[in-house]
């Protein structure tokens, strides 16, 4: 399938109201390359990650999240010593309600903030606006595009009626596509850690304390896990 230009037809990188913004701003805000588009008029592709081994991705690099955690205890879903030690938790009845609420996220979307209970709620409520939309989209795990690369791409192709350019020549980028300067700063370095990060049910939870992955299996949307079957992983 051909990249999208100003000549042809094609992909575009980005939907016309911004790759990272939430669903709730596809009839109110256009991004600088959507301007004088018709957001009706796009099939979305929504590509999401286990929310487990999201959060702990979020740790590495938080773009634009803004929360209040240190990398001794991340992912923070509720405080334990180490955010007492930083003064995250004021008191006592500020600890008893992050503890049944979560520890507050907010993420900033050009050009607003939405504000969310926890991280278990920010993947929840991102994803779920996708998984809940009434219009036709494409919902694609990552995990799936990193392992199945070739038929999920042919599959994609397929589904807006086009075939790839030459289908033996799909080839993985051996080191991380995300550059450093472009604010991507501990992202994985390539494909093959990113193998080892998402195909080993250890790693998938090796940040998580005890108390943090339970509230995690309480808090995450079983709908969604398990329409996406994502399993819950044991506390």
């Amino acid at each position: 399938m051909a990249k999208y230009d100003k000549n042809t037809h094609g992909l575009r990188w980005q939907v016309p109201w911004g790759k990272h913004s939430p669903l709730s701003y596809r009839a109110s805000h256009k991004a600088k390359q959507g301007m004088g588009l018709n957001e009706l008029n796009f099939l979305a592709v929504m590509v999401l990650k286990d929310p487990y081994t999201w959060m702990q991705s979020l740790c590495r690099n938080s773009y634009t999240a803004r929360w209040k955690h240190h990398k001794k205890h991340c992912p923070n879903l509720i405080p334990n010593d180490v955010d007492k030690e930083h003064h995250y938790v004021r008191d006592d009845n500020h600890e008893k309600d992050l503890q049944h609420n979560g520890i507050p996220i907010s993420i900033y979307y050009n050009p607003n903030t939405s504000h969310y209970a926890n991280m278990a709620d920010a993947w929840n409520t991102w994803n779920g606006a996708y998984m809940d939309a009434d219009f036709p989209r494409l919902i694609i795990r990552f995990e799936d595009l990193l392992l199945h690369a070739k038929a999920v791409i042919t599959e994609i192709c397929r589904c807006y009626g086009g075939t790839l350019v030459n289908e033996t020549h799909i080839q993985y980028i051996a080191t991380s596509a995300k550059k450093p300067e472009h604010g991507h700063s501990g992202a994985t370095s390539g494909f093959v850690e990113a193998l080892l990060l998402y195909t080993n049910s250890t790693n998938r939870i090796k940040s998580f304390t005890g108390e943090d992955l339970i509230f995690a299996n309480k808090s995450l949307n079983q709908t969604m896990m398990t329409l996406l079957s994502y399993a819950q992983p044991s506390n």
